[in-house]
Protein backbone atom coordinates (compact mmCIF):
# COMPACT_ATOMS: atom_id res chain seq x y z
CA UNK A 1 0.00 0.00 0.00
CA UNK A 2 1.40 3.77 0.09
CA UNK A 3 2.37 5.66 -2.74
CA UNK A 4 5.94 6.28 -3.98
CA UNK A 5 8.01 8.73 -5.72
CA UNK A 6 10.40 8.67 -8.07
CA UNK A 7 13.18 9.73 -5.50
CA UNK A 8 16.13 7.16 -4.58
CA UNK A 9 18.55 6.67 -2.04
CA UNK A 10 22.23 5.02 -3.52
CA UNK A 11 25.18 3.62 -1.43
CA UNK A 12 28.10 2.87 -3.40
CA UNK A 13 30.59 0.70 -1.80
CA UNK A 14 33.94 -0.11 -2.99
CA UNK A 15 36.54 -3.10 -2.08
CA UNK A 16 39.10 -0.38 -1.82
CA UNK A 17 39.43 3.95 -2.48
CA UNK A 18 40.74 1.92 -5.75
CA UNK A 19 37.24 1.68 -7.02
CA UNK A 20 36.62 4.87 -8.16
CA UNK A 21 33.46 5.75 -6.46
CA UNK A 22 33.59 9.69 -6.47
CA UNK A 23 33.66 9.43 -10.13
CA UNK A 24 29.73 8.37 -9.96
CA UNK A 25 29.13 12.21 -9.14
CA UNK A 26 31.34 13.78 -12.10
CA UNK A 27 29.09 12.11 -14.54
CA UNK A 28 25.72 13.03 -12.97
CA UNK A 29 26.67 17.12 -13.29
CA UNK A 30 28.18 16.57 -16.06
CA UNK A 31 24.85 15.21 -17.26
CA UNK A 32 22.94 17.72 -15.65
CA UNK A 33 24.55 20.17 -17.30
CA UNK A 34 23.44 19.15 -20.60
CA UNK A 35 20.10 17.99 -19.56
CA UNK A 36 19.08 21.05 -17.28
CA UNK A 37 21.87 23.60 -16.94
CA UNK A 38 19.91 25.73 -14.10
CA UNK A 39 19.43 22.85 -12.75
CA UNK A 40 23.36 21.95 -11.85
CA UNK A 41 24.39 25.43 -11.71
CA UNK A 42 22.04 25.68 -9.06
CA UNK A 43 21.17 24.66 -5.61
CA UNK A 44 19.29 21.39 -6.30
CA UNK A 45 23.35 19.57 -6.58
CA UNK A 46 24.71 19.39 -3.34
CA UNK A 47 28.01 17.36 -2.04
CA UNK A 48 28.05 16.89 1.25
CA UNK A 49 25.43 18.29 4.17
CA UNK A 50 26.46 17.06 7.94
CA UNK A 51 23.31 18.33 9.71
CA UNK A 52 19.35 18.15 9.70
CA UNK A 53 19.32 22.27 9.63
CA UNK A 54 21.38 21.98 6.75
CA UNK A 55 19.73 19.74 4.66
CA UNK A 56 16.06 21.12 5.81
CA UNK A 57 17.48 24.26 4.76
CA UNK A 58 17.46 23.83 1.22
CA UNK A 59 14.38 22.68 0.39
CA UNK A 60 12.24 24.55 2.92
CA UNK A 61 8.92 26.52 2.21
CA UNK A 62 8.66 29.84 1.08
CA UNK A 63 7.34 31.36 4.22
CA UNK A 64 3.90 33.64 3.60
CA UNK A 65 5.27 36.16 6.48
CA UNK A 66 7.55 38.41 3.79
CA UNK A 67 9.32 39.71 6.82
CA UNK A 68 10.57 35.89 7.71
CA UNK A 69 14.36 36.02 8.05
CA UNK A 70 15.08 32.80 5.98
CA UNK A 71 14.18 32.78 2.67
CA UNK A 72 12.33 30.01 0.96
CA UNK A 73 13.40 27.40 -1.54
CA UNK A 74 11.83 27.54 -5.39
CA UNK A 75 13.22 24.50 -7.12
CA UNK A 76 12.06 21.71 -4.18
CA UNK A 77 14.46 19.05 -5.84
CA UNK A 78 17.47 18.32 -4.47
CA UNK A 79 20.61 15.74 -5.28
CA UNK A 80 22.99 15.40 -2.23
CA UNK A 81 26.27 13.43 -2.80
CA UNK A 82 27.80 12.09 0.50
CA UNK A 83 31.18 10.81 0.49
CA UNK A 84 32.85 9.09 3.12
CA UNK A 85 29.66 7.45 4.15
CA UNK A 86 30.77 5.05 6.72
CA UNK A 87 31.97 7.95 8.96
CA UNK A 88 28.86 9.54 8.83
CA UNK A 89 27.06 6.98 10.73
CA UNK A 90 29.40 8.42 13.38
CA UNK A 91 28.08 11.81 12.62
CA UNK A 92 24.27 10.88 12.86
CA UNK A 93 23.89 9.71 16.89
CA UNK A 94 25.46 12.73 17.73
CA UNK A 95 23.65 14.57 20.52
CA UNK A 96 21.03 16.66 18.80
CA UNK A 97 22.08 15.48 15.36
CA UNK A 98 18.98 14.99 13.23
CA UNK A 99 19.89 13.80 9.67
CA UNK A 100 19.43 10.73 10.09
CA UNK A 101 15.65 11.05 11.12
CA UNK A 102 15.49 13.62 8.01
CA UNK A 103 16.87 11.45 5.59
CA UNK A 104 14.45 8.81 6.44
CA UNK A 105 11.65 10.89 6.27
CA UNK A 106 12.93 12.13 2.82
CA UNK A 107 12.81 9.10 1.52
CA UNK A 108 8.50 9.21 1.54
CA UNK A 109 8.58 12.42 0.59
CA UNK A 110 6.61 13.11 3.69
CA UNK A 111 6.64 17.12 4.94
CA UNK A 112 9.68 17.62 7.63
CA UNK A 113 9.86 19.75 10.11
CA UNK A 114 12.63 21.81 12.35
CA UNK A 115 13.14 24.40 15.14
CA UNK A 116 16.02 26.29 14.20
CA UNK A 117 16.98 29.58 16.32
CA UNK A 118 13.71 29.58 17.89
CA UNK A 119 12.25 28.99 14.29
CA UNK A 120 10.08 26.05 13.07
CA UNK A 121 11.38 24.97 9.23
CA UNK A 122 8.93 23.05 7.40
CA UNK A 123 9.78 21.62 3.98
CA UNK A 124 6.87 19.92 1.89
CA UNK A 125 6.51 18.82 -2.15
CA UNK A 126 10.31 18.41 -2.29
CA UNK A 127 12.12 15.60 -4.32
CA UNK A 128 15.25 14.37 -2.44
CA UNK A 129 17.80 11.80 -3.95
CA UNK A 130 21.03 10.97 -2.64
CA UNK A 131 24.33 9.06 -3.74
CA UNK A 132 26.36 7.73 -0.82
CA UNK A 133 29.81 6.82 -1.72
CA UNK A 134 31.94 4.70 1.27
CA UNK A 135 34.62 1.19 1.16
CA UNK A 136 33.47 -1.99 2.68
CA UNK A 137 36.43 -1.73 4.91
CA UNK A 138 35.10 1.62 6.57
CA UNK A 139 31.61 0.27 7.27
CA UNK A 140 32.54 -2.66 8.74
CA UNK A 141 35.19 -0.77 10.53
CA UNK A 142 32.85 1.79 12.16
CA UNK A 143 29.51 -0.63 12.39
CA UNK A 144 31.45 -3.56 14.05
CA UNK A 145 33.12 -1.77 16.82
CA UNK A 146 32.44 -3.24 19.95
CA UNK A 147 31.48 0.77 21.46
CA UNK A 148 29.39 1.60 18.18
CA UNK A 149 26.28 -0.45 19.06
CA UNK A 150 23.81 3.03 18.74
CA UNK A 151 25.69 2.77 15.33
CA UNK A 152 24.49 -0.54 14.15
CA UNK A 153 21.21 -0.27 16.03
CA UNK A 154 20.55 2.70 13.20
CA UNK A 155 22.07 1.13 10.78
CA UNK A 156 19.11 -1.34 11.56
CA UNK A 157 16.61 0.84 12.49
CA UNK A 158 14.94 1.34 8.80
CA UNK A 159 17.78 4.10 7.37
CA UNK A 160 19.89 1.60 5.87
CA UNK A 161 16.92 -0.20 4.30
CA UNK A 162 15.99 2.90 2.07
CA UNK A 163 19.37 3.06 0.04
CA UNK A 164 19.48 0.73 -2.56
CA UNK A 165 23.36 -0.60 -2.09
CA UNK A 166 25.82 -1.51 -4.95
CA UNK A 167 29.17 -3.13 -4.50
CA UNK A 168 31.69 -1.55 -7.18
CA UNK A 169 35.00 -3.00 -8.27
CA UNK A 170 37.45 -0.86 -10.48
CA UNK A 171 36.62 -2.69 -13.93
CA UNK A 172 39.39 -0.95 -15.92
CA UNK A 173 42.95 0.60 -14.79
CA UNK A 174 43.71 3.02 -16.96
CA UNK A 175 46.17 5.97 -16.30
CA UNK A 176 45.40 8.63 -18.70
CA UNK A 177 41.98 8.97 -21.29
CA UNK A 178 43.49 10.13 -25.03
CA UNK A 179 41.91 13.35 -26.77
CA UNK A 180 39.50 11.28 -29.50
CA UNK A 181 38.14 9.37 -26.12
CA UNK A 182 37.63 12.52 -24.20
CA UNK A 183 35.86 13.78 -27.56
CA UNK A 184 34.02 10.61 -27.80
CA UNK A 185 32.67 10.85 -24.08
CA UNK A 186 31.94 14.63 -24.41
CA UNK A 187 29.63 13.82 -27.51
CA UNK A 188 28.16 10.46 -25.71
CA UNK A 189 27.24 12.95 -22.54
CA UNK A 190 25.48 15.85 -24.81
CA UNK A 191 23.48 13.42 -26.67
CA UNK A 192 22.03 11.56 -23.55
CA UNK A 193 22.09 14.84 -21.20
CA UNK A 194 19.62 16.03 -24.12
CA UNK A 195 17.49 13.81 -24.25
CA UNK A 196 17.28 13.23 -20.22
CA UNK A 197 16.78 17.27 -21.08
CA UNK A 198 13.38 16.28 -23.08
CA UNK A 199 12.07 13.35 -20.82
CA UNK A 200 12.52 16.16 -17.56
CA UNK A 201 10.79 18.89 -19.72
CA UNK A 202 7.64 15.97 -20.64
CA UNK A 203 7.95 15.00 -17.43
CA UNK A 204 7.17 18.74 -16.06
CA UNK A 205 4.17 19.04 -17.89
CA UNK A 206 1.81 17.59 -14.57
CA UNK A 207 1.98 15.17 -11.97
CA UNK A 208 0.15 12.45 -12.98
CA UNK A 209 -0.16 8.89 -11.15
CA UNK A 210 1.57 6.21 -12.71
CA UNK A 211 -0.38 2.91 -13.60
CA UNK A 212 0.47 -0.69 -14.42
CA UNK A 213 0.02 -1.86 -17.62
CA UNK A 214 -1.79 -4.97 -18.08
CA UNK A 215 1.33 -6.84 -19.30
CA UNK A 216 3.37 -6.39 -16.08
CA UNK A 217 0.17 -6.43 -13.27
CA UNK A 218 0.34 -10.11 -13.20
CA UNK A 219 5.26 -10.11 -12.92
CA UNK A 220 4.24 -7.58 -10.15
CA UNK A 221 1.80 -9.65 -8.40
CA UNK A 222 3.95 -12.75 -8.34
CA UNK A 223 7.32 -11.18 -7.66
CA UNK A 224 5.39 -9.20 -4.58
CA UNK A 225 3.95 -12.86 -3.32
CA UNK A 226 7.13 -14.16 -3.53
CA UNK A 227 9.86 -11.75 -2.42
CA UNK A 228 11.09 -13.17 1.05
CA UNK A 229 13.95 -11.37 3.14
CA UNK A 230 17.12 -13.37 4.23
CA UNK A 231 17.16 -13.98 7.98
CA UNK A 232 18.52 -11.66 9.63
CA UNK A 233 18.68 -8.74 7.14
CA UNK A 234 15.42 -6.80 7.29
CA UNK A 235 17.17 -4.14 8.55
CA UNK A 236 19.53 -3.64 5.52
CA UNK A 237 16.62 -5.59 2.92
CA UNK A 238 13.13 -4.49 4.52
CA UNK A 239 11.89 -2.15 1.70
CA UNK A 240 12.53 -4.11 -1.45
CA UNK A 241 9.23 -3.73 -2.62
CA UNK A 242 9.36 0.13 -2.46
CA UNK A 243 12.78 0.35 -4.48
CA UNK A 244 11.26 -2.07 -7.41
CA UNK A 245 8.68 0.24 -7.92
CA UNK A 246 10.74 3.14 -7.82
CA UNK A 247 13.04 2.16 -10.36
CA UNK A 248 10.64 0.49 -12.09
CA UNK A 249 8.88 3.75 -12.44
CA UNK A 250 12.15 5.46 -13.63
CA UNK A 251 12.59 3.12 -16.32
CA UNK A 252 9.22 3.86 -17.70
CA UNK A 253 9.73 7.87 -17.40
CA UNK A 254 13.11 7.13 -19.18
CA UNK A 255 11.45 5.47 -22.05
CA UNK A 256 8.55 7.93 -21.99
CA UNK A 257 5.90 5.63 -20.87
CA UNK A 258 2.83 6.70 -18.64
CA UNK A 259 2.49 3.21 -17.35
CA UNK A 260 5.37 0.70 -15.93
CA UNK A 261 5.09 -2.17 -18.68
CA UNK A 262 7.06 -5.37 -17.92
CA UNK A 263 10.40 -4.50 -19.52
CA UNK A 264 10.54 -1.94 -17.21
CA UNK A 265 9.63 -4.42 -14.05
CA UNK A 266 12.15 -6.83 -15.64
CA UNK A 267 14.78 -4.09 -15.70
CA UNK A 268 14.05 -2.95 -11.94
CA UNK A 269 13.72 -6.43 -10.52
CA UNK A 270 17.53 -7.38 -12.23
CA UNK A 271 18.72 -4.09 -10.20
CA UNK A 272 17.21 -4.95 -6.92
CA UNK A 273 18.50 -8.60 -7.05
CA UNK A 274 22.57 -7.21 -7.46
CA UNK A 275 21.59 -4.66 -4.54
CA UNK A 276 19.88 -7.18 -2.75
CA UNK A 277 23.37 -9.80 -3.07
CA UNK A 278 25.72 -6.34 -3.03
CA UNK A 279 23.73 -5.85 0.58
CA UNK A 280 24.04 -9.33 1.90
CA UNK A 281 27.59 -9.48 1.12
CA UNK A 282 28.69 -5.60 2.79
CA UNK A 283 26.18 -6.58 5.80
CA UNK A 284 26.91 -10.46 6.44
CA UNK A 285 30.54 -10.13 7.81
CA UNK A 286 29.38 -6.84 9.98
CA UNK A 287 29.51 -8.73 14.00
CA UNK A 288 26.34 -7.69 15.77
CA UNK A 289 24.19 -7.34 12.51
CA UNK A 290 21.90 -10.33 13.54
CA UNK A 291 22.13 -13.39 15.41
CA UNK A 292 25.36 -15.57 14.54
CA UNK A 293 23.68 -18.27 12.02
CA UNK A 294 21.90 -15.53 10.14
CA UNK A 295 25.33 -13.39 9.78
CA UNK A 296 26.71 -17.54 8.96
CA UNK A 297 24.49 -18.03 6.16
CA UNK A 298 25.09 -14.74 5.02
CA UNK A 299 28.72 -15.68 4.39
CA UNK A 300 28.52 -18.60 2.83
CA UNK A 301 25.87 -17.43 0.70
CA UNK A 302 28.23 -14.11 -0.55
CA UNK A 303 30.85 -16.94 -1.28
CA UNK A 304 28.22 -18.91 -3.57
CA UNK A 305 27.15 -16.02 -5.59
CA UNK A 306 30.61 -14.96 -5.88
CA UNK A 307 31.29 -18.51 -7.91
CA UNK A 308 28.13 -18.59 -9.68
CA UNK A 309 29.54 -16.49 -12.45
CA UNK A 310 32.36 -19.59 -13.72
CA UNK A 311 30.62 -22.49 -12.33
CA UNK A 312 26.65 -21.79 -13.80
CA UNK A 313 24.05 -24.20 -12.58
CA UNK A 314 26.50 -25.95 -10.19
CA UNK A 315 24.83 -29.00 -7.60
CA UNK A 316 24.98 -28.81 -3.96
CA UNK A 317 28.17 -31.15 -3.92
CA UNK A 318 30.01 -29.29 -6.52
CA UNK A 319 29.47 -26.44 -4.59
CA UNK A 320 30.95 -28.20 -1.32
CA UNK A 321 33.97 -29.17 -3.26
CA UNK A 322 34.86 -26.29 -5.90
CA UNK A 323 33.34 -23.25 -4.02
CA UNK A 324 34.70 -24.37 -0.14
CA UNK A 325 37.16 -26.84 -1.38
CA UNK A 326 35.32 -29.61 1.10
CA UNK A 327 35.57 -27.98 4.27
CA UNK A 328 31.85 -27.34 4.69
CA UNK A 329 29.50 -30.01 5.54
CA UNK A 330 26.35 -30.56 3.41
CA UNK A 331 23.56 -29.65 6.66
CA UNK A 332 25.22 -26.58 6.98
CA UNK A 333 24.66 -25.62 3.22
CA UNK A 334 21.20 -26.50 3.03
CA UNK A 335 20.22 -23.62 4.85
CA UNK A 336 22.41 -21.20 2.58
CA UNK A 337 20.55 -22.89 -0.57
CA UNK A 338 17.41 -22.82 0.92
CA UNK A 339 18.11 -18.79 1.22
CA UNK A 340 19.13 -18.44 -2.31
CA UNK A 341 16.29 -20.06 -3.47
CA UNK A 342 13.67 -18.06 -1.67
CA UNK A 343 14.89 -15.23 -3.12
CA UNK A 344 15.65 -16.29 -6.67
CA UNK A 345 19.04 -16.67 -7.38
Amino acid sequence: GGSHQTNEYLAIVGATALARKSTVWDVVTNLWRHAEPDLADGDALCAGISSGESLIERLQDRPADTKHLVAGTRDKRLLVYLDEFGTMFETMIREGNTLGELIKVGFSGAPMQLMIKGNRQRASGYHLSLIAASTSEQLRSVLSSSSHRKLRTKASDGFTNRFLWAYVKRSLKKPRITGDEQKQLAVAQKKFGAELGKILASAADGQCEMQWHKDAEAAWDSWYNEFAIPDGMGGYLGRGEAHVIRLAMIYALLDGAKAIRLSHLSAATEVWRYCRDSAMHIFSTIKGSSSDSSVRTGQLAARIMERLGPYPGMTKAEIIRKVFSNNERSRDINPVLDTLEVNGT
